[in-house]
């Protein structure tokens, strides 16, 4: 239909594939062994400024191809984009949002090999020429190609951040996040920033940029300039999970019920027949979709992280008691979808690291580890995690110890990010709720005969000296990261999670108390307004 000749002409335009005679593409592909990909049409059908939008993309089999070029392309994590944000809203910056239209075929194959393109049951070959969608080295290959222009206009690509870009003009920053075909611009001034915007479309083939956005990547965005923060929601992701449920799930307060934590066997045997059944293997790659909405939604929904790592845990050999808890956790973001991450808040911007361990409750009786760091001590977190350690340690304080290493090593990673974009730090502190080991490592305490511990005290104690960050003990009632190591029940989830988002920005104290009285993300955020 229409949707297919409309791909079909703009391949065709942009000379992505040109047709070569048959018996000349059979010589060469007998002859150099020449490689050849079919391609296949993928259909899509969405829903665009209210109407039923068809599309049609013609991709090649990548499983195919054999390059001889690099194919590394580099991808920004979201700590890198939520940093990018609190800077926006924390300093009053004006940013857009911009992507490049076809992006793969408007760049050129850095692979010089032969390589045709068929189409089943044609007896047609073309010739490839630019980075067609499916190519195993398109991404590198437009990357490549974004690096070039954005050098040419005098940015610098970040060393700590490779998808991130800066220019300085006297006194003035300008930065650029490129994540993958979308483009986010961004300044200290609004007019030097509009020059860069219009000299990079200008070159390039994009939408028309949006300035302060209300959708970025899959994130919905709403600005409230007079209190310096913007609020990061995943509304329509999560409405997405409805999908996996029959009828209308039963409101949940807590992801994952603290009575339904299980990691011993034996425990596992107590359950009901229903419950220790191992998935069938179509269960089992539903489960593993959830899992991968989940960890997706967890990047902003933090508060999610241990009762997704829980489910991560469990994917070679899934019981029904885990998609049970999958369910839970879904029934738990529907309930509470509209609640937003918040970031910004005041023009002091320093780093806090938050660090915790549980001993014994992950796989195998090894420690969970659970980090977040913020820009302000009362904005939502940019970076927050949860992992179990490498080997199984044999006392909290070793786990400590190790949490406490990490949490300075992501602390001067941000340092770092925050040195090449010229901004000016007030803190860099990082938060524990062990006192033994905090006074271990400022020299009151020895290891002995524990070389692996020894190591990451000498690292501590080191940056500790150079002044690069100082360590503050917090109890552990009141640590961010305390429920980032293990379950929590209703009221204690409530706090961690305002404390985790930075929902007391907006004025939040109790996190089900809003669903009755608002509909929206934005009708929160106009709400507090107000």
């Amino acid at each position: 239909g229409e949707a297919a000749r409309k791909e079909w002409d703009t391949i065709a335009l942009a000379q992505c594939i040109v047709q070569v005679d048959s018996e000349y593409a059979r010589g060469q592909i007998r002859a150099r062994g020449a490689q050849v990909m079919y391609l296949f049409p993928v259909y899509e059908k969405k829903l665009k400024e209210g109407k039923i939008v068809y599309k049609v993309r013609l991709v090649g089999d990548g499983r195919q191809h054999k390059p001889s070029s690099e194919t590394y392309s580099a991808t920004p994590s979201r700590e890198e984009f939520l940093i990018l944000i609190h800077l926006i809203a924390a300093l009053d910056w004006d940013f857009c949002h911009t992507d490049v239209i076809r992006a793969f075929l408007t760049a050129e194959r850095e692979d010089q090999s032969l390589l045709f393109a068929r189409l089943r049951g044609s007896p047609d070959y073309w010739k490839i020429v630019k980075s067609l969608y499916g190519l195993r080295s398109s991404s590198h290959d437009f990357q490549s190609l974004m690096v070039k222009r954005l050098t040419a206009q005098g940015f610098t690509r970040l060393t700590m951040c490779t998808c991130m870009f800066v220019k300085r003009i006297d006194n003035e920053v300008i930065i650029v996040l490129s994540y993958v075909d979308d483009f986010i611009f961004t300044g200290s001034n609004r007019e030097l920033t509009l020059i860069e915007v219009t000299a990079f479309t200008a070159s390039t083939s994009c939408t028309a940029p949006i300035w302060d956005p209300e959708h970025v990547l899959g994130m919905d965005l709403h600005r409230i300039r007079e209190k310096r923060i913007i609020c990061i929601s995943m509304c329509k992701q999560i409405s997405k999970l409805r999908k996996f449920f029959d009828k209308e799930p039963r409101a949940v307060t807590v992801p994952i019920p603290t009575k339904d934590f299980i990691m011993r066997e034996e425990d596992m045997e107590a359950k009901s027949e229903q419950d220790k059944r191992v998935l069938s293997q179509e269960e089992r790659l539903k489960y593993m979709a959830m899992v991968g909405a989940l960890v997706w939604i967890s990047g902003i929904r933090m508060e999610l992280h241990f009762s997704v790592l829980y489910l991560t845990w469990n994917t070679m050999t899934p019981r029904n008691h885990h998609l049970k808890m999958a369910y839970h956790v879904m029934a738990y973001l529907l309930n509470s979808s509209e609640l937003p991450l918040i970031l910004g808040g005041s023009t002091d911007i320093g780093i806090h690291g938050y660090t915790d361990s549980s001993l014994g409750t992950g796989p195998k009786g090894r420690s969970v580890i659970g980090n977040c760091i913020r820009l302000h001590p009362l904005s939502g977190c940019v970076h927050a995690m949860s992992g179990s350690t490498h080997t199984t340690v044999t006392s909290i304080f070793e786990g400590e110890l190790e949490g406490t290493a990490k949490i300075i090593q992501g602390v001067n990673r941000t340092h770092n990010i925050m040195d090449e974009l010229y901004q000016e730090l007030s803190t860099l502190k990082a938060y524990g709720d062990n006192l033994a080991v905090i006074e271990f490592v400022l020299g009151r305490g020895v290891a002995k005969g524990v070389r692996h511990m020894a190591l990451r005290m000498w690292y501590i104690r080191e940056q500790y000296a150079m002044g690069r960050v100082t360590l503050d003990h917090v109890p552990g009632a009141g640590l961010v990261a305390d429920k980032l190591t293990k379950l929590a029940d209703r009221v204690q989830h409530n706090m961690f999670t305002i404390d985790l988002l930075g929902l007391g920005l907006i004025g939040i104290s109790e996190i089900f108390d809003i669903a009755p009285h608002v509909a929206t993300f934005k009708d929160i955020c106009n709400n507090i307004q107000m």
